[in-house]
């Protein structure tokens, strides 16, 4: 039974539900490759052609792989419509203008989505309802970007052969939309279900009439689409990705972890189970459709929006027509919308946001190399070489964008921001680029680490590098710069940037605290436990869920902090207080790091080394033997850190008169810091010089009580 809605009910139930989309997706345009799209479009109006070869980048060459050439141009060229009409949407209209145009064409999908549940079912709540699950799906690809005319393209050709009414409408869409996103194929797939369904029903002798016009407007569709900058290259494309490392890289292209709830699940498998359960009615067109997007969207997460089209259209079809399973299942996906994804966005006053995100764009960057005319070649991080592109070109060209168009950039990018060993440094690769600025953010904001180029060249004044620039957002290096660009203090003010940058992005992003999590980490390497306590207790009070890792950098701190407590009284001649605090951190460290946890071993070689000061060398003994069982378990013989624990052991046997175990042990520490750390590291050189000690006053006295100094050795 159908329940009767009056009219001005409908009215205001799709009043309220365009509201919601509204809300939804209208955020600030937080994609930076909105800006290479711009400067894209830009540049096609202005010189009458495709970027071809690459103006913006000057490593964007090579081939790393057969097909890299094609690859590149097709990344160039596939998009070349959709860029034109965004740079016009914000020449006209500013971001404003961009912001509405992604709310216009999402709330399209969305609509048609409804429209085409509507027509299957005639009800109109379960078409609200499937409206509210696409969009639900859509929101977390609400972003200016050309894929937003194949979701659009992709709900319209899927309507329009729903209707088989405006067939002669899906040849020129074809080729307008060939020529905005390379997402076209999809509707050949779409061309193709709806068509197999009339030959089946051919089969079974109900073959449409209009069956003959639908493949002749299909094939024309398919044949127009391929007026286009790169013919029917896509295919080719789709299989040279599989060989690409920045694909593999790239989070869009990972597979979606589907076994999660959440909205891709209950569509993916919501889906499935209804054609399961309708599977004597179920149509072929639906069971066709289904298959394909499902494995096209457990490819790459980036493809699961299309779940967000299908599995909404398949549900709502084969629901039962009870009288209130439409409006329940209206309710039911508003109030999810509301409560999962708008609710979050208002608070995070991320809606009606008509401008793009300032706070994660290096504008103050910008401006300064602007000011001071700076031209020297660049090195820039990935997520930011989309707007340089925008503000800088022609004076900048950057070293890598989220284009992609090299496979050797991509791999000498993270190689130089990660200073990633196995092959040339960082500072190698700098100059063998010719770089002499470098302009990067200090994090990687999913992982929380501080990035190790701007730590470095913080450092390497002896090169010439000087930190000329840093505020919330970024750092710039320059190398020599000239006499009217003044050097910042690099450890100082880098300590300063982080501090801002991490800030600033967790008040407009607090849903990934991470950078806070890594700033404990680079200050508790650096040796400043308390700022490391601090920042991990940001983290801690932001952090969304169990984190096994922070809380124990956090013990890790405060066994640190007891320990250097004692070293304080043992300094002012306080030695049986340090005991007793030394003695409390390796409690604590046995209780809540565990007993084979590195940090344990190095309270008990802490306290061992107060022991053995005292004269207690069967305790010291002990626990010196108990730290190179822990550092031979967890790093391995040929480890530095063995060769530490080996050192310490030999030095309590000396002192207890056992020269000859010390003597073996020396050797074996020897032994093993040459291998690993070289003859004259200054670890090394300690070392030598214990066995050195043992064996002259084995040559002065044959054996002594004690050995004096022995708390000094480094441990």
């Amino acid at each position: 039974m159908t329940l009767r809605v009056p009219v001005w009910s409908k009215a205001l139930v799709l009043v309220t539900a365009g509201a919601l989309l509204v809300l939804l997706f209208s955020g600030e345009i937080r994609d930076n490759d909105v800006f290479w799209h711009l400067k894209t479009g830009q540049y096609i109006l202005q010189h009458h052609s495709l970027p071809v070869p690459d103006p913006f980048s000057f490593a964007s060459n090579g081939a790393s792989y057969a097909g890299e050439e094609i690859t590149r141009r097709f990344n160039l060229t596939h998009e070349w419509l959709s860029q034109v009409l965004m740079y016009l949407a914000y020449r006209f209209l500013g971001f404003p203008g961009l912001v509405i145009g992604r709310v216009l064409l999402l709330s399209i999908f969305c609509g048609l989505t409804g429209w085409i549940v509507l027509r299957r079912t005639g009800q109109f709540f379960v078409a609200v309802a499937a409206m509210l699950a696409a969009a639900a799906m859509a929101f977390y690809f609400a972003q200016s970007r050309p894929f937003l005319a194949t979701f659009v393209f992709l709900a319209l050709t899927m309507a329009i052969l729903e209707t088989r009414r405006w067939l002669w409408v899906l040849p020129p869409l074809f080729l307008i939309w060939a020529n905005c996103h390379s997402g076209f194929v999809l509707g050949w797939l779409v061309c193709a279900a709806y068509s197999v369904e009339l030959l089946v029903q051919r089969i079974h002798n109900k073959l449409p009439t209009e069956a003959p016009r639908l493949l002749l407007v299909t094939a024309l569709s398919i044949a127009l689409s391929t007026l286009n900058p790169n013919g029917l290259r896509v295919l080719q494309v789709l299989q040279f990705y599989r060989s690409s490392g920045i694909q593999t890289a790239n989070l869009e292209w990972q597979r979606p972890i589907f076994w999660t709830p959440g909205i891709y699940s209950l569509l993916l498998f919501g889906s499935l189970l209804a054609l399961l359960i309708a599977r004597r009615k179920a149509r072929v067109v639906d069971w066709l459709l289904y298959l394909a997007f499902a494995a096209i969207s457990l490819v790459a997460v980036r493809n699961t929006i299309f779940i967000g089209l299908v599995g909404p259209v398949i549900i709502a079809s084969y629901l039962p027509k009870w009288r209130l399973v439409g409006p329940l299942a209206a309710t039911l996906a508003a109030t999810g919308l509301l409560a999962f994804d708008v609710a979050p966005s208002l608070a995070a006053q991320n809606t009606l946001a008509f401008r793009a995100a300032t706070w994660q764009l290096p504008s103050g960057a910008a401006d300064f190399i602007e000011t001071h005319r700076i031209s020297a070649r660049m090195f820039n991080n990935y997520e930011a070489g989309g707007y340089l592109i925008w503000r800088l070109w022609p004076r900048q060209r950057v070293f890598i964008d989220a284009r992609g168009l090299s496979e050797k950039a991509f791999a000498d990018y993270r190689r130089i921001l990660y200073d990633e060993s196995g092959g040339k440094t960082a500072m190698q690769l700098l100059d063998e680029s010719g770089i002499q600025m470098v302009v990067t953010e200090g994090f990687d904001y999913l992982s929380g680490q501080v990035y190790p180029l701007a730590v470095n060249l913080a450092g390497a004044s002896a090169a010439g590098w000087k930190l000329v620039f840093a505020d919330e957002k970024c750092v710039v290096f320059l190398r020599n710069p000239s006499a009217d660009i003044a050097p910042l203090d690099a450890a100082a003010s880098l300590s300063d940037s982080l501090g801002a940058q991490c800030k600033e992005h967790m008040q407009h992003d607090p849903l990934r605290p991470r950078c806070a999590f890594g700033l404990g980490e680079w200050y508790a390497f650096r040796g400043d436990s308390e700022r490391a306590r601090q920042w991990l207790g940001v983290y801690n009070q932001h952090r969304t869920g169990p984190d096994h890792e922070a809380d124990e950098m956090l013990q890790s701190l405060n066994v640190t902090n007891l320990n250097r407590q004692a070293t304080d009284l043992q300094s002012t001649g306080k030695t049986p207080q340090a005991e007793a605090l030394l003695r409390q951190a390796l409690a604590t460290a046995q209780r809540t790091l565990g007993p084979e946890h590195p940090d344990t071993a190095g309270a008990m070689n802490n306290l061992a080394t107060v022991l053995e000061s005292e004269g207690n060398y069967p305790e010291a003994e002990s626990l010196f033997r108990q730290s190179l069982a822990i550092c031979r378990k967890k790093f391995g013989a040929a480890d530095p850190r063995t060769a530490m624990a080996l050192d310490n052991l030999a030095g309590v046997l000396e002192g207890k008169g056992d020269v000859a175990g010390a003597e073996s042990l020396f050797r074996q520490a020897l032994s093993t810091a040459e291998q690993s750390l070289g003859p004259e590291d200054p670890m090394t050189r300690a070392i030598r010089s214990d066995l050195d000690s043992l064996l002259q006053a084995q040559h002065a006295q044959p054996a002594r009580s004690g050995r004096g100094g022995s708390a000094s050795r480094p441990r």
